[in-house]
């Protein structure tokens, strides 16, 4: 058995590298009445072999998986596309996402345990992954790109101020780490003064006076 047809899919255009990261599958229920476990599927045999196809059509490879995996309910890949000019139908597709024309990825499995859910759908427990596509269909209506790092005007800004937030978060830390040594210091100033009992109010303030100096003399 094998599903044509596409489950939630986002993807993020990671355009420096021409690089797409999809959300494959998810355990939602497809229009096909299907859904499809995602820690049930079996991925060792694609990873051997991790073509991306378009379309679902095996005479139509335009990329490769570098990575795949389970991350919550999520089945997510990251897809790498060659250089440019390299093959001219792996750059269309890549101009088709980079353009926001086309949203979705479907994916085609063999089915290897199946029961019928209470909500009336065709429950996937076990599958094997055979191939995953960029597709101009999805089988969900909410399958929706939600994040184009590469075709975001906002990102650079958002960037620049999530790189000073941390940078002033970095210094505020700093600040109460020092503190917190100083007063650890002087904690122990104030201890050690103690044991020692100075007999006059001039030699404590001596002691006080050296241990100060031996303080700054130390930063």
């Amino acid at each position: 058995m094998q599903r044509r047809a596409t489950f939630r899919t986002t993807t993020s255009v990671l355009s420096a590298q021409r690089q797409v990261r999809v959300v494959v599958s998810t355990e939602s229920e497809g229009r096909d009445g299907l859904i499809v476990e995602t820690r049930g599927i079996d991925l060792t045999a694609y990873r051997n072999n991790s073509v991306v196809l378009w379309q679902h059509n095996p005479d139509w490879p335009c990329a490769r998986a570098l990575t795949i995996g389970p991350q919550g309910s999520d089945l997510i890949a990251l897809v790498q596309f060659p250089a440019e000019g390299r093959v001219e139908r792996s750059d269309e597709v890549y101009n088709l996402i980079s353009e926001k024309i086309i949203n979705a990825s479907s994916i085609g499995f063999n089915s290897e345990e199946a029961e019928q859910d209470p909500s009336g759908a065709l429950r996937i427990r076990k599958s094997e992954l055979v191939e995953f596509s960029f597709v101009s269909c999805s089988a969900l209506r909410d399958s929706l790109i939600v994040d184009r790092s590469g075709h975001d005007p906002a990102r650079r800004e958002r960037q620049r101020m999530a790189n000073k937030f941390r940078a002033e978060r970095d210094a505020e830390m700093e600040q109460h780490r020092r503190l917190a040594a100083q007063l650890r210091s002087e904690i122990a100033d104030e201890a050690l003064l103690r044991r020692m009992k100075p007999a006059t109010q001039a030699e404590r303030r001596r002691l006080a006076e050296l241990l100060q100096r031996e303080r700054r003399a130390g930063r």
